[in-house]
């Protein structure tokens, strides 16, 4: 009678376990759903900061020019957390405006009005905080002057930074970042011409 008793207990709880699963109750052996990890997922963000460029402009002989002007940027991303460790990579996004532009003699020779910028990241995320490393490839648009009758040039390279992220809580956060970009060399009227430009921002978005 005891065997037969246990057999209908095991039975019992087995028949309860496969109900519970195919309606979706948790059985008493369910455990529960792991947690989302808070540095995973889609986001959205904006940027505002300071920009240092140089135009540096050679035929035979080399002239450089230097500016210093707001930077503003909106972008989207992706991060994803590797299972088991602090690592964190993920792909972005940005469109980036800023006002840097290039004077001689108090004369304006041209300016960079707008670029886009696609790269990647790989952060270090011990807690509510993580640290980065990021690079990517930047599009550029240099608008010379109207009175210089050039076309406008798209300049082209890649750029390299770092910065800080916290989390804020609620799925928002902020962060500080550097980006230095390294636009190819161009060749304008005949005229070689290298713009960089080293910039400073504070970030703000939301992740989903």
């Amino acid at each position: 009678m005891k065997v037969r008793h246990v057999f209908a207990a095991v039975a019992a709880v087995a028949i309860y376990g496969a109900v519970a699963h195919a309606e979706g109750i948790p059985a008493a052996e369910a455990s529960e759903p792991a947690a989302k990890n808070p540095w995973e997922g889609l986001y959205v963000e904006g940027g505002f900061g300071l920009s240092a460029g140089t135009l540096e402009a050679s035929m035979g002989e080399s002239i450089s020019f230097g500016d210093t002007s707001y930077v503003g940027h909106v972008g989207a991303g992706y991060d994803l957390a590797i299972k088991g460790s602090h690592v964190v990579v993920g792909v972005l996004g940005r469109y980036e405006v800023s006002d840097v532009a290039f004077n001689v003699f108090g004369e304006e020779l041209a300016d960079v009005k707008n670029s886009w910028l696609l790269g990647a990241r790989l952060g270090w995320a011990p807690g509510p905080w993580m640290a980065y490393v990021l690079g990517g490839y930047r599009w550029a648009k240099l608008d010379p002057n109207p009175e210089f009758d050039i076309a406008d040039v798209d300049t082209n390279g890649w750029v390299l930074g770092g910065g800080v992220e916290i989390l804020l809580g609620n799925g928002w956060f902020a962060g500080l970042e550097y980006l230095a970009s390294l636009d190819a060399g161009e060749k304008v009227e005949g005229i070689n011409v290298d713009v960089s430009e080293h910039s400073g921002k504070v970030r703000v978005g939301f992740k989903f």
